[in-house]
């Protein structure tokens, strides 16, 4: 069972991540842009980079976060509807039981 985050950008439009792909789109995004963006501009050095690294942390943590509560509320709200259906009938159960042992108790033969 995979967390996911439903990203929508319109009623016709979604896109599914998991935790795990946010994750990696994060590390993807650190590793990748902040190094080419350095290269191009020279006034991204060292301190710039790690303020926005904690920026950027920041917010993908504020993703991760939300795509966790969206999946407890959809577990949540299954559960209550498993719950809320009616229970099987057992008397049913009970009464097969009881002559099931009523056969076995009788004799077998003359």
């Amino acid at each position: 069972m995979h967390n996911y985050l439903i990203i929508s950008r319109s009623s016709a439009r979604s896109w599914r991540l998991s935790i795990r792909e946010i994750c990696l789109i994060r590390r993807n995004f650190i590793d990748t842009w902040f190094r080419v963006f350095a290269a191009a501009d020279v006034r991204f050095d060292f301190d710039a980079q790690n303020f926005a690294r904690r920026v950027v942390e920041y917010f993908f943590d504020n993703v991760i976060i939300e795509a966790t509560v969206q999946f407890v509320e959809e577990h949540q709200e299954a559960v209550r509807q498993l719950n809320a259906r009616p229970k099987p009938r057992v008397t049913g159960n009970a009464e097969f039981v009881q002559r099931i042992t009523h056969l076995l108790r009788e004799p077998l033969g003359p």
